[in-house]
């Protein structure tokens, strides 16, 4: 789960955000939210509330994929109305 500390550090100091305002944001202690940079694994809860406030996809925090949001181009798009015209 380190990969999960790290892109959470990674992303709250390239926007800007404190430590001190993440803990405020996720209504815990700071002394809390060190943990979740150092090595503490997150509940399903925390890790959805933190990708909410830092604005990525919880598929990025957990390194399944490696673009914070996913893209869906045009071609991706008429795939996905084809998969979903099969299953109707």
């Amino acid at each position: 789960m380190k990969i999960v500390n790290e892109r959470i550090k990674e992303l709250r100091q390239y926007k800007g955000i404190s430590e001190e305002d993440m803990a405020i944001a996720l209504d815990i202690e700071i002394k809390v939210y060190r943990t979740f940079e150092d090595s503490r694994e997150l509940t399903i809860t925390e890790l959805c509330t933190v990708a909410d406030i830092l604005d990525v996809s919880t598929e990025y925090l957990l390194g399944r994929v490696d673009i914070p949001h996913p893209v869906i181009t045009d071609e991706n798009l008429d795939q996905i109305k084809e998969m979903l015209k099969s299953l109707r």
